[in-house]
């Protein structure tokens, strides 16, 4: 969740393994054992059919021929097993005297060769982020586990071959980036020593790890520094105090990959969101991108990083489980109540039955201000129906879990494709005893289905910007007609304002005094719901006080609701609730600002227009970033070939849908994503972007020019309401400028069928 919100770091994996190199007998012994009869395990490279080769783990036994059993590979002739040695050293003899120990192995390519490969791509990672972050005030700090503190730096001081090898790399990387200009000085390592100074191997949680855990954490904000000239950290244990500097961007594993350390670990020194020199929090994703450069396979990986995470939560990644549906909603269809209806009709001042035929939205807007359940408004037999979305019982889950195995979209709890086809092609049929809010549901798939949030880094690609094009005569054109910046102004009539909040005070219910409330009840236990309570009784007692304190309401409800002082004693002496703000004064006031803030804010937006600011425009070369910007084929950017980056980031699968078709159509000149952070339409409910600017030729020649939201429903009853007033503002804001239509869409095909 934390992940899809951007509170952390986006991850991705760089897989460094020996591929293809089978030309020598490789055998690697991993354990031994004396269970039954002597046995080891072992990896070999074996044949598996037309020419192909492929690393196996297999077990043997004294006697065990690997050329048999790696199916009369010519290599393996001779390596018969001799003998095995189960204790304290274990060990695998063959008949030809080869030994291996446990752990160790022959015929692999130079281990040393790996860790090169990690250590170079770790630098190439690091070189690159210095390159994007430096300009924005971001430090970037890399961070290597080695496997043996004298791989990198040896008891008397001297270099390891880690140290070598990072040196000799960087000196071949740091000639292609001359704007960067530190030295080979800026890597150092972190360990552990004993009393008399000796670097030692710890695991994290000894007393000789205090110190230099100490030392790291009080150096926190000095590796944040540009200052400090250290960039690339070497560490022997997993630092299980938690070293964690936020702007760690690359994290490399020079570890044996099956040791204890864990995928979770690996990530976790990397995920909290970078700062800048000033220590603000930076939340841009594009930014905040974590690297592991590890020694296994991306599937491994991500493999590996799933199965402890369900370890950890409980929850299977695929499975359709109970604690999943808690967000399920059923429909039912009930009359309007007489307080919703008549709310209603105050608020807009007509028949209620004569607004659903002529502003249904509006309706639906006010409605689920009142009651956030509503979901859907009609008139049947001349009678007002409401549809209420409410939480399903313990009961109702069950019998969604068991229909969705009596139907197969699940087996055994496992989320099978039927269940997803059905979502996508609206057949879900579930022969339930009540409606279901279909889209809650697809939403709880997805999210039972989700994968860990990693991404293969060599499906990573560089976003660039096309050079030259502000001077595209397409782009000229389409950027003429939305780069006019505006301003809004707000019409509030306060006779209206007044009249309506009075009559919805009126309608109060009589406020309680303060109180303290007792409820009695008696313990229940359930073998499938667990344990509850039978409440069977329940009193309330009034908290009586001569000396309450009155507030000084006046100026309370005026600042709060942004109205003048005598609006609010217009309000109050036409309301005649002063009764209500003596016995509960601060719930009075709650109620009071509640009420004239939801008046206000609907008329707000009734009455905004948009101006233009004379001489003010968005210009192109501040708001497209000409940085490069790193993106992944796999999960958020697609080629294009029609906009003014080579690549467009997507948010969603409606986005990337929207993105291909608009490439892909010949009569869209241009087109592109409207930055968030840079383009920007004022509302009083905050600031908007859009998300696409299109320029289209109806008939390949009539000019078009739109500006396009996108969402996964075109109903604007089913957005949330400050997206629905947002996309309100929008379209006034566009309509102002007389050069582009704004739409709501969810596909470009029907967009371009209505132009």
């Amino acid at each position: 969740d934390a992940y899809q919100m951007g509170l952390v770091k986006q991850i991705s994996v760089s897989s460094n393994q020996v591929e293809t190199a089978f030309n020598k007998p490789y055998i690697k012994l991993l354990t031994c054992s004396n269970d039954g009869g002597y046995k080891a395990k072992i990896e070999i490279d074996a044949s598996i059919g037309d020419g192909k080769v492929a690393r196996k783990t297999i077990t043997v036994k004294p006697g065990s021929d690997l050329f048999v059993l790696s199916k009369e590979r010519e290599l393996y002739d001779g390596y018969v097993v001799n003998g095995i040695t189960t204790g304290l050293v274990e060990k695998i003899e063959f008949a030809n005297e080869e030994v291996i120990g446990r752990g160790k192995s022959i015929g692999d390519v130079d281990e040393l060769q790996l860790k090169r490969a990690q250590i170079r791509r770790t630098i190439e990672f690091h070189l690159d982020k210095e390159m994007q972050l430096n300009k924005k005030g971001i430090k970037v700090l890399s961070l290597f586990f080695i496997d043996e503190v004298a791989n990198y730096r040896k008891t008397d001081g001297t270099k390891g071959e880690y140290a070598k090898i990072f040196e000799e790399e960087y000196e071949k990387l740091i000639s292609r980036y001359p704007e960067l200009n530190f030295d080979k000085n800026c890597h150092n390592g972190y360990f552990s020593q004993d009393k008399k100074g000796n670097l030692k191997n710890t695991r994290g949680d000894t007393a000789d790890d205090f110190t230099i855990y100490q030392t790291i954490m009080q150096k926190k904000e000095w590796l944040l520094s540009f200052e400090c000239p250290l960039r690339f950290i070497f560490s022997h244990s997993a630092l299980k105090e938690g070293w964690d500097n936020p702007n760690v961007f690359q994290v490399c594993t020079l570890i044996d990959q099956k040791s204890a350390f864990t995928a979770r670990q690996k990530i976790g020194r990397g995920l909290r969101l970078c700062v800048n020199q000033d220590g603000e929090r930076i939340e841009d994703k594009d930014i905040n991108q974590l690297h592991i450069i590890a020694n296994e396979s991306f599937a491994d990986f991500a493999d590996s990083l799933q199965k402890e995470i369900e370890q950890e939560t409980g929850v299977k990644f695929g499975y359709l489980q109970l604690s999943l549906l808690d967000v399920l909603r059923k429909r039912e269809e009930k009359t309007i109540s007489i307080q919703v209806a008549e709310q209603i009709e105050m608020a807009l001042e007509k028949s209620i039955t004569e607004i659903i035929e002529k502003e249904p939205e509006r309706v639906i807007e006010l409605a689920k201000q009142i009651d956030e359940s509503i979901a859907e408004i009609k008139v049947v037999d001349g009678e007002v129906k409401v549809v209420q979305e409410t939480e399903l019982t313990y009961e109702e889950k069950v019998e969604v879990i068991e229909k969705c195995e009596e139907n197969g979209y699940t087996k055994k709890g496992k989320i099978q494709n039927t269940l997803k086809e059905a979502l996508a092609n609206n057949t879900l049929n579930l022969n339930l005893s009540y409606e279901m809010a279909v889209d809650r549901f697809e939403n709880v798939v997805k999210q039972a289905d989700m994968r860990p949030p990693i991404r293969d880094a060599s499906r990573d690609v560089k976003v660039r910007i096309r050079k030259g094009f502000d001077l595209n005569p397409a782009f000229v054109e389409l950027w003429d007609k939305i780069s006019q910046k505006t301003t809004y102004r707000v019409n509030i009539d306060t006779d209206t304002l007044v009249e309506r909040s009075v009559a919805s005070l009126k309608k109060m219910e009589k406020l309680p005094k303060a109180r303290i409330v007792s409820r009695t009840g008696g313990l229940k236990q359930d073998y499938t719901a667990g344990i509850g309570i039978n409440e069977n009784e329940f009193r309330t007692i009034d908290i009586e006080s001569d000396d309450e304190f009155l507030p000084n309401l006046l100026a309370v409800a005026s600042e709060q609701c942004m109205i003048k002082r005598n609006t609010v004693m217009k309000i109050l002496e036409k309301a005649d609730r002063l009764d209500d703000f003596i016995r509960n004064p601060q719930l009075f006031i709650e109620k009071f600002i509640e009420i004239v803030k939801f008046h206000r804010h609907n008329l707000a937006i009734d009455g905004i227009s948009y101006i233009k600011l004379d001489g003010e425009h968005y210009y192109s070369q501040e708001i497209f970033d000409s940085e490069e910007l790193l993106a992944n084929l796999d999960k958020n950017a697609i080629s294009v070939e029609n906009s003014i980056y080579d690549h467009v980031i997507y948010d969603s699968s409606v986005e990337k849908s929207f993105a291909q078709k608009l490439d892909e159509d010949k009569d869209v000149k241009m087109f592109f994503k409207l930055p968030k952070s840079r383009f920007k339409i004022d509302t009083p409910i905050g600031e908007y972007t859009p998300d696409w600017a299109v320029y289209f030729t109806k008939n390949g020649e009539e000019k078009l020019y739109f500006v396009i939201e996108t969402k996964g429903n075109e109903s604007m009853f089913d957005l949330r309401t400050n997206e629905q007033l947002r996309i309100h503002c929008g379209k006034v804001h566009f309509d102002a400028l007389g050069g582009a239509n704004y739409k709501l869409a969810t596909d470009w095909d029907k967009v371009k069928m209505e132009a």
